[in-house]
């Protein structure tokens, strides 16, 4: 199994993305790149190189459910593990 070091975050709540990335990479170690918009992760995730994404399921323009598609047709990304969810505030 692939060790975890960096995180893909995408969501369109500033807050909530603020709080994910200060815990994880605070209390965790890891490296954290958040994005608001599905097309925003897709334009960084090949420089970026997560080993993990996690996703809203609500987004503006494309949604995390197509999102998930989107990243599973690209090879590089067919296996890395995505937790898709919608956060509680």
């Amino acid at each position: 199994m692939t060790e975890l070091n960096r995180i893909m975050c995408v969501d369109d709540n500033l807050d909530i993305l603020t709080i994910t990335k200060f815990t994880l990479e605070s209390m965790g170690g890891f490296k954290v790149m958040t994005c608001e918009s599905a097309q925003e992760a897709l334009d960084n995730v090949d420089a970026f190189d997560p080993d993990l994404f996690v996703l809203d399921v609500m987004l503006p323009e494309i949604d995390g459910p197509t999102l998930f598609l989107k990243l599973r047709d690209l090879p590089r990304w067919k296996t890395t593990p995505i937790k898709i969810g919608r956060a509680h505030v």
